[in-house]
Parts: structure tokens; C-alpha cells; sequence
């Protein structure tokens, strides 16, 4: 994998000793989001323009070595995990927390039916997602509060001084994620999830991770 980035060296240096390199993972295009389908945390395989796009990407970003890749317990997560894992020399850790939102009664929808048949809900769903609680489906709050507390303890347990760890998360989890790091709020979501690119590294300080995981009440 050589490119943007360059070869990522064995060590790097810290900011502060609670710092780990991550290179996170957006999982691509299933056949339900080309279909305009609410996926949710239906186990739903990439397709073959997913897997075109996530290769892509891959080579665009250079050769890389990773200790660990943690992802999710669905078939795409762990497909992509394995690649990653397979060129990084890493082993793959599935964390079973780190799978994407449920959105209950709304999986395999199609969006124009939904705003269709529930056009209030669906727009509040757009303007402030939080607000919406899907029938049967997992509050968007008690999900980031399950993600983070998932990744935090993840890293908790890699050395930052053995490398970097890789992190595979479908969208709606990369993007709840993705406002945790950047300090915004989950209005933001569905821009955080347009703007996100398939791969992207980050430091991340765990100790930041480690008191928000506290402060929700998510055992450290």
C-alpha cells in the first residue's frame, strides 16, 4: 500500500503518552444504501462497487503495518478487517460493541417510503437525528455512549510504541464516532458520515476517551 502518507514507520512520537495512532475504516457501498435502504445493523455483505472503492482507497494510501484491526461482529466489517489485517500483518480483534446503530423497524426501508409514510419523523430524523426514536430501534445518544465506551477499551489494550491500530466501522457508527473525536454534536451526523472518507488516520487520545467513557456512566 505507498502513497499520500508515505510508509508509516514502526514508532512515532507522542504528544502525550495516552496518544495511539488509528487509522479508521468507513465500510463502503452495500446493495441496501445503493438502493436508498436504511440499513441500520442488518448484516448486509459489500458489493462489488463497495469492495471497487475500498481497494481504491487502499492503494491511495500507501503501505501500512498495524497491530490489531478492531471492527464489528457483521460479514462486511470483519470482510474489510480481514483485508486490511491480511496487508498490515495485524490480527483482527471483532468487538462486539463496535457494530452499528439498530434502527429496529426502520432496517430495510427505503428512504422515499419512510418519507413518504412518516414524513414528521423523517424529517426531525434529517434535522436532528437524537431526537427520533426509531420503534424498536437503539437511541442514537445510548449507541455513541456503547460505540466509545467499545473503541475506548479497545485501545485501552493496544501499546502505542508496537504501531498503530486499525478501526472498521459502518457508517452510522464511523459518524457517531467521527462527532466524539471532533467535539460535535450528533446534529451533525449525516455530515460527519457525507464527509468521512473511507480511510483516514487520527491520533486519538485515550484519556480523553477514557473520562468521557467515565462520565456516561460506561465502566473504564
Amino acid at each position: 500500500m505507498g502513497g499520500q502518507s508515505g510508509r508509516l514507520k514502526p514508532h512515532f512520537a507522542m504528544a502525550k503518552t495516552t496518544d495511539i495512532r488509528v487509522l479508521f475504516v468507513r465500510t463502503p457501498e452495500t446493495d441496501w444504501e445503493k438502493a436508498g435502504r436504511i440499513a441500520g445493523s442488518t448484516d448486509v455483505p459489500l458489493n462489488e462497487a463497495g469492495w471497487q472503492s475500498f481497494r481504491t482507497a487502499v492503494e491511495a494510501l500507501g503501505e501500512v503495518r498495524l497491530t490489531a484491526v478492531l471492527c464489528g461482529p457483521d460479514e462486511a466489517s470483519q470482510a474489510v478487517a480481514r483485508d486490511i489485517a491480511k496487508s498490515a500483518g495485524a490480527k483482527v480483534k471483532i468487538v462486539e460493541d463496535l457494530g452499528e446503530v439498530h434502527l429496529g423497524l426502520w432496517e430495510g426501508m427505503l428512504r422515499t417510503d419512510l418519507e413518504d409514510k412518516c414524513p414528521r419523523a423523517f424529517r426531525q430524523w434529517i434535522d436532528d437525528p437524537a431526537a427520533v426514536q426509531v420503534p424498536e430501534g437503539e437511541g442514537l445518544e445510548e449507541a455513541q455512549t456503547r460505540l466509545r465506551g467499545a473503541l475506548s477499551g479497545g485501545l485501552a489494550r493496544a501499546k502505542p510504541e508496537a504501531g498503530a491500530v486499525g478501526v472498521v466501522l459502518r457508517p452510522m457508527a464511523r459518524g457517531l464516532i467521527g462527532c466524539v473525536l471532533e467535539g460535535v454534536p450528533t446534529k451533525g451526523l449525516w455530515s460527519m458520515i457525507d464527509s468521512a472518507p473511507l480511510l483516514e488516520w487520527r491520533t486519538v487520545d485515550r484519556g480523553s476517551l477514557r473520562t468521557a467513557r467515565q462520565k456516561t456512566g460506561v465502566g473504564a
